[in-house]
């Protein structure tokens, strides 16, 4: 029985990765920014072909970035931030369409703030890997599938490579300073050791120039925390129900806690409140229950406007 006629029918909805996750009540299978999700501030910039140091070759690297305050006509405000791990483009702002989490350095950048957005044009780049706009397992290979496991190991060189091609499109030679924290931090280095004429302040936050023995052994323990959990598949997860959502927040809980000196867990333990460890471990197992190892924020350090006055100038 035809019961319907066909002025009574609505063409179907497209249901998003998103709204599938909420219907389940699940976490989405991937943290990733993908392509066809809202822009939110986003810019791309198209690097092209890029070959890595260990002669792996992408056929063609996207970046996505994003700009705090206006560059000015002879480019020569411009500063570049490069975000930590689990950091992004998205320094500073609200959570909104395209930005799930807010800015992870709100209280840095802007108006009258240590970087101020009414004087410096303010760049950070979504690194090589990041996956937030920027080409990483989470994009398409040339045959129409995911990287995921697939994609080729990529070095600080290569992401930096990467982003040296980003401020040549935008034609600025020489950046007001370049910083970062963390992984962020390295990525300066790296910079500043492949283009010494390219900037004018460095500043170096929370990093290092190597990885040592003993931060390896944590890494690893990390990566196999993600590795075991069952909805990982081997790094091809992206046509499953579910990703591998917890093993990622056990691999985060283990590096907060690693992040954090036995003297200072001790001071924050037992702190006001006399709620003592257990308070402290409470809250570091819930708040960083993490969908994506590319979307959790961490902040990298704390930037003051005197920290800037000490920055060192070549």
């Amino acid at each position: 029985m035809d019961w319907q006629s066909p002025a009574e029918s609505l063409p179907s909805a497209f249901v998003s990765e998103a709204m599938q996750s909420t219907l389940r009540g699940t976490p989405p299978v991937t943290g990733a920014w993908r392509d066809g999700d809202h822009l939110g501030s986003r810019s791309f910039c198209q690097v092209g072909s890029l070959t890595t140091e260990h002669g792996d070759t992408f056929p063609h690297v996207r970046l996505s970035y994003e700009t705090f305050g206006e560059l000015n006509e002879t480019k020569t405000n411009a500063i570049l931030v490069f975000h930590a791990l689990t950091g992004d483009s998205h320094i500073t702002g609200s959570a909104g369409p395209g930005h799930p989490t807010a800015g992870w350095w709100s209280g840095v950048v802007g108006p009258g703030l240590a970087l101020d957005t009414d004087t410096w044009c303010v760049i950070v780049p979504n690194v090589l890997g990041g996956c937030q706009g920027s080409t990483g397992p989470s994009s398409f290979a040339p045959d129409g599938k995911e990287w995921g496991s697939r994609f080729p190991y990529v070095t600080i060189r290569d992401q930096v490579s990467a982003t040296k091609v980003l401020a040549e499109q935008l034609g600025i030679d020489t950046f007001a300073a370049v910083l970062g924290g963390s992984m962020g931090g390295m990525h300066a280095l790296e910079w500043a050791i492949m283009f010494p004429d390219s900037y004018e302040r460095l500043a170096l936050i929370a990093t290092s120039a190597i990885t040592s023995a003993d931060q390896l052994g944590g890494n690893s323990l990390q990566r196999e925390a993600i590795m075991v959990d069952p909805f990982f598949e081997g790094g091809d997860y992206y046509d499953q129900d579910e990703g591998p959502y917890r093993g990622l927040a056990l691999a985060r809980r283990m590096a907060l806690v690693n992040y954090r000196s036995p003297q200072n867990s001790t001071t924050v333990s037992s702190g006001p409140g006399k709620a003592g460890s257990h308070r402290w471990a409470t809250t570091v197992a819930s708040r960083w229950r993490a969908t994506s190892i590319s979307t959790a924020t961490s902040s990298p350090g704390a930037l003051t406007p005197t920290a800037i006055s000490s920055w060192r100038t070549r």
